[in-house]
């Protein structure tokens, strides 16, 4: 009689399960990992793509979440600040253009982070949004992440 918990077929499919397991929650780390350094270099935007990668990756987890969360909250002030100097300067059209991304850009990234089925759309509109900001690093991180999202789709190009 068999006594092993699992054999054969069986003990393989568990095994290949654990492994798939631990290297999701190694991706979601090196990702948070990824987007703290990024931050550090005072490239926000990039990290903040990068702590939705993580979210992503490990939904529950509070401290990607809570990263996100203050990073995104100093972006939008930052922007805001800049619209706000703008307009007391009297460039009303650039402060206006500002306020207006910032707050597209905050209703693409709730759309993102709540798993919209076209994320490639999105990064793309991100990006074209971050480009717009002056954020060029981010932009083109973002618009890397349209076309990943193509090729993860299958279709074999951009998405």
């Amino acid at each position: 009689m068999n006594t092993h918990f699992a054999s054969g077929p069986l003990r393989r499919a568990l095994t290949l399960s654990a492994l798939a397991v631990a290297l999701s929650g190694c991706a979601a780390q090196m990702a948070y990992r990824d987007g703290r350094e990024l931050v550090d270099k005072d490239q926000v935007e990039a990290g903040l793509l990068k702590f939705q990668e993580a979210i992503q990756q490990d939904p529950g987890n509070a401290q990607y979440r809570a990263a996100f969360a203050s990073q995104r909250e100093l972006v939008i002030n930052r922007w805001l600040a800049e619209a706000e100097r703008l307009r007391a300067a009297g460039t009303y059209e650039h402060a206006r253009a500002l306020y207006a991304n910032a707050e597209g850009l905050e209703h693409l990234r709730a759309a993102l982070a709540v798993g919209d089925p076209d994320p490639g759309s999105l990064h793309a509109a991100i990006g074209d949004l971050q480009t717009l900001q002056g954020e060029y690093a981010a932009a083109l991180y973002c618009h890397k992440c349209y076309r990943a999202v193509g090729i993860l789709a299958g279709t074999g190009k951009e998405a």
